[in-house]
């Protein structure tokens, strides 16, 4: 997004929507009702950006003060954002590690001999599927997935001998 334009799209959206959308995502997962007033004001103090990148880096860092979270892996795997070593360093200074959006899995079972396991990729995120009898010890399923923005699909034999647990590590 540069200068009010947005990627071609069929519904004529253009650069201010664009933004628009992002912010209300980002007040809907991570804010509240003053998100949008918060945002501005934390905007109002960060220094004068005198490059498209500076720019940038300040609304990410802004954003994440608004929500006192580091949001920039979110920023650079979901939302494509260019975020700066500096901009990554400040707010892993500041709010800690980065954020991880975790993944919803869609379990479902083919007649009680396996379970296929889906969900939807985030570029540059690597999915490594872990089984466990307890939740105390995890076993790895298997090599990691990489993410590419598309819908995973992988079956496992179930576990005849009881209950079993499912879960996607990020490393």
């Amino acid at each position: 997004m540069a200068l009010g334009q947005a990627p071609g799209n069929s519904l004529g959206l253009g650069g201010t929507d664009l933004f628009a959308s992002l912010l209300m995502r980002i007040g809907r997962d991570f804010g509240n009702q003053s998100f949008n007033q918060k945002l501005w004001k934390q905007v109002a103090t960060r220094t004068v950006a005198f490059s498209t990148k500076g720019a940038v880096d300040n609304f990410i860092l802004a954003a994440c003060a608004t929500v006192n979270t580091n949001l920039t892996r979110v920023f650079a795997t979901t939302w494509k954002f260019p975020v700066s070593s500096n901009a990554a360093l400040e707010a892993q200074q500041r709010w800690g590690d980065p954020f991880v959006l975790r993944p919803a899995i869609v379990a479902s079972t083919i007649g009680n001999t396996n379970v296929v396991l889906r969900w939807q990729t985030q570029w540059n995120n690597l999915y490594q599927v872990q089984a466990s009898a307890d939740t105390q010890t995890w076993t790895n399923l298997g090599a990691s997935v990489s993410g590419n923005g598309s819908l995973r699909s992988v079956s496992y034999p179930t576990d005849s001998s009881g209950q079993q647990f499912f879960r996607l590590n990020l490393p």
